[in-house]
């Protein structure tokens, strides 16, 4: 039996889900970003998904999906999926006592892996990509007669993300615009009908990847396509083939779909830290990345951003915040040998500090022969004129030091 997409369907499922998920998950936050307007010249709003139960929205969708199964008699799930949706099927049969069997790919991120376990799903590690894990899933469903939690491409999973949009109107009338991140198009496709039905004026915008833009493609060309390959720091969202039954959707209620690049995503993931105190995953801060390039006009009315989610292995932070650094054209690296002798270190800083520059970081490998030169890394951050670091390098080349700027 062929399941029904048509939105006024849907529209009615996302009154349901409202009304199973209010003892389930939390309604998160919507919170008015001072910082974040001033940056921007516009009034943002940012929905706290990243706050929500397993640190994403996804939950929404699978618990209102399993639950409509478990009440037609199953006690098993499975799916396919190492990021957000696995944890979120992990947590709602937990939450309904019932199995759950995840099928991940063997090279995923042990700490979502960890993440899943916790919450007591059975793992399955199966091929090399998610393609692999997602034709495993759905042989085992059908050998089991198990139901298969697709995750993005499902009306009762679409219509547990909806109530998003639920809340959202409930807790601000005047919404102008949402941006919403997107991957298979599940959220948006939720919070569209939602919203559209509420505020029949509002714009809805996604937000892809640059390297994971299957929809962003296939709502320009006006026709579904799909992408040999999909790669983005925002890994959750690199989707080669996006759901055909939420692009129907997309096509006839999002307003615009635009793109950012992995460099403008790790920007915008440290600003929000910085500016919000907020740990957002690379997924979640889409819509901030568009706002801060500008890729969408904002300088009329209020905006919502939805921070679909906060889960980041936190041992990447060190190089995501060198990365972002490199980025600002305030900062640099400097990297070489430097001759290795005990007052050489003193003097690398007292030519440094003669300027109006900052240390932000320093790695020093000494070698374990006096006669041989050590390795220096060292990220500055420039108040001063760019001139006075060729004035840096020309002082420290005239003290044997062989440094160049990266």
């Amino acid at each position: 039996m062929r399941m029904r997409f048509n939105t006024e369907y849907i529209r009615q499922r996302i009154l349901e889900a409202y009304k199973i998920l209010y003892k389930v998950v939390y309604k998160t936050p919507l919170i008015y970003s001072y910082s974040l307007s001033k940056l921007s010249n516009g009034e943002i709003y940012l929905k706290l998904e990243n706050l929500q139960r397993t640190g994403s929205f996804k939950v929404r969708g699978a618990y209102f999906k399993i639950w409509n199964e478990y009440l037609k008699g199953y006690n098993n799930v499975i799916a396919a999926d190492p990021g957000n949706h696995g944890q979120g099927v992990a947590y709602s049969t937990y939450k309904l006592k019932i199995s759950s069997t995840i099928v991940i790919p063997e090279n995923a991120p042990s700490f979502r892996i960890k993440a899943i376990k916790n919450y007591g799903a059975r793992i399955i590690l199966h091929g090399e990509n998610y393609e692999d894990a997602y034709e495993k899933a759905l042989e085992i469903a059908r050998e089991k007669d198990m139901p298969f939690i697709h995750p993005f491409e499902d009306p009762d999973l679409i219509a547990g993300h909806g109530t998003i949009g639920l809340e959202l109107y409930e807790d601000l009338k005047n919404i102008d615009r949402v941006i919403v991140p997107i991957g298979g198009g599940g959220l948006i496709s939720g919070i569209s009908i939602a919203l559209k039905n509420l505020k029949k004026d509002i714009k809805i915008i996604g937000v892809q990847p640059e390297g994971a833009s299957a929809l962003y493609k296939s709502f320009k060309k006006k026709r579904l396509m799909y992408i040999d390959k999909a790669s983005s720091i925002a890994d959750v969202l690199a989707i080669k083939r996006p759901g055909i039954e939420n692009f129907k959707i997309i096509n006839q209620l999002v307003d615009d779909i635009v793109t950012v690049s992995d460099d403008e995503i790790i920007k915008a993931m440290l600003l929000t830290l910085e500016k919000t105190k907020l740990v957002v995953e690379a997924a979640g801060t889409l819509g901030i990345a568009a706002i801060l390039s500008q890729k969408i006009d904002i300088s009329k009315g209020n905006t919502v951003i939805i921070l679909s989610g906060g889960n980041i292995d936190i041992t990447t932070m060190p190089e995501l915040i060198r990365k972002s650094l490199l980025l600002e054209k305030d900062h640099i690296i400097l990297e070489g040998l430097i001759p290795n002798k005990i007052d050489d270190m003193k003097k690398l800083f007292d030519i440094i500090s003669s300027e109006d520059i900052d240390i932000l970081s320093i790695n020093y490998n000494k070698s374990k022969a006096f006669t041989h030169p050590g390795y220096i890394n060292v990220i500055l951050e420039i108040r001063a004129s760019p001139d006075s670091i060729n004035e840096i390098i020309n002082r420290m080349q005239s003290l044997g030091f062989s440094l160049k700027i990266l």
